[in-house]
């Protein structure tokens, strides 16, 4: 099995960057296409729940899940 850590934001040294849901997605389709299984997503700190539907979203919308 092949994982890999995925960061909402390219910036992943600046705490205060913009969360970029598209950039984590761009980056799992690009892993995926070298054989990833399971990405592993990084939430920006403060870690609150409100992160996750944006996310989800995105995710559904990408195709990745067919």
């Amino acid at each position: 099995m092949l994982s890999a850590h995925i960061r909402l934001s390219e910036d992943r040294h600046n705490p205060d960057s913009k969360v970029e849901y598209g950039h984590a997605i761009e980056e799992a389709a690009a892993l995926g296409k070298e054989g990833l299984d399971l990405a592993i997503v990084y939430l920006p700190a403060p870690h609150t729940p409100a992160v996750l539907e944006p996310l989800a979203e995105a995710i559904r919308d990408s195709g990745l899940l067919s």
